[in-house]
């Protein structure tokens, strides 16, 4: 499965973009952007050394009796399921005598207990649907500082020095065990996976204090110079295609206000006079679904390189000739 961000991460980005961050969304959009570079990471690592026929999924989220659940990655073989919890702890953090502490304060969420739970949910889950197998379980410590220690050695745990010897001595047990196909119960996760439901929106005393208009794509400056066909920004000189801005900018009001449908006017409000309510109609027209029996647009809630990953615009984004281009904030590994 492709790793992808939450819809809260994609809000809180956009509105950082706008200078509208408190000091607490500051600080969770590091967090979670810290998380989701982790969990990249260790798909990257892990599918590295992988056998080619064993499966990785990463960011489960399953419906229990008991509650949802969210598994960070679960590696399905011959052994039966290994269920990962993948932390990118920046901070240094010990852990001593069941307790744990990070800068030498008392931390009370535990790593190991939330693993349990997911697991426990996880097993009772699968026997419900007839699914019998073993399940091993570890929480891996990615950051390549490796800021965290760990006093006892018992605890199933994993630092990132440690995830090449873990593959390899998985593969040779799998040729010692016996021969068990694992694709029903993999394509059963898959098709047991719920999306993602979260989405934050913009309040309206929010909206009042954001940046409006189109930002560069490339330096996030505000200062564009509007051509006929082109964008291009006076910071950078990173030029865009005119019309493929305005779509992104709609996209990135369709991640602020996730529930909302589009319409030229309430679009307008983000973009601000710079671009004409007659363009952005238009492109909302060209682009987007249009609602039965109203002048409201469908709200794809994702960013332009998602919803349009297949579009070619007719004019090229252009960089200045002595700049170095800006690698996506949305690539993939």
């Amino acid at each position: 499965m492709k790793l992808r961000k939450h819809q809260d991460l994609l809000w809180l980005e956009e509105m950082e973009k706008r200078g509208g961050l408190t000091l607490e969304g500051q600080r969770e959009l590091k967090h979670k952007q810290a998380g989701l570079l982790g969990e990249h990471e260790f798909g990257a690592i892990m599918r590295q050394y992988l056998p080619k026929n064993w499966q990785l999924l990463q960011d489960i989220r399953l419906k229990t009796p008991s509650g949802e659940i969210q598994i960070d990655a679960i590696l399905v073989n011959n052994l039966g399921l290994t269920v990962f919890e993948v932390k990118n702890y920046t901070a240094d953090y010990h852990y001593k005598e069941g307790r744990w502490q990070v800068n030498g304060r008392l931390k009370y969420h535990d790593d190991f207990l939330q693993l349990e739970r997911t697991v426990g949910l996880l097993s009772q889950l699968l026997k419900q649907n007839g699914f019998k197998l073993p399940i091993q379980n570890y929480v891996v410590y990615i950051n390549e500082e490796d800021t965290v220690e760990i006093d006892d050695e018992t605890l199933p745990y994993l630092k990132r020095a440690k995830l090449r010897r873990f593959i390899k001595e998985a593969i040779e047990n799998c040729q010692i065990a016996p021969h068990q196909s694992y694709e029903r119960l993999s394509n059963w996760l898959v098709s047991q996976h719920q999306a993602d439901d979260r989405r934050l929106t913009l309040k309206v005393e929010e909206f009042a204090k954001i940046k409006k208009g189109i930002y560069c794509v490339n330096c996030a400056s505000f200062d564009i110079e509007f051509q006929r066909y082109h964008a291009k920004c006076c910071s950078c000189h990173y030029t865009e295609s005119r019309e493929k801005a305005i779509v992104r900018t709609i996209c990135d009001y369709g991640i602020l206000f996730p529930y909302e449908d589009l319409t030229a006017i309430e679009v307008g409000r983000l973009i601000g006079p710079t671009i004409c309510y007659s363009a952005i109609y238009q492109t909302l027209a060209k682009y987007f679904k249009r609602l039965p029996h109203s002048r409201k647009y469908s709200n794809g809630q994702l960013p332009l390189n998602e919803l349009f990953s297949e579009i070619s615009f007719r004019y090229n984004d252009k960089h200045s000739p002595n700049q170095v281009p800006r690698k996506s904030e949305h690539s993939e590994d």
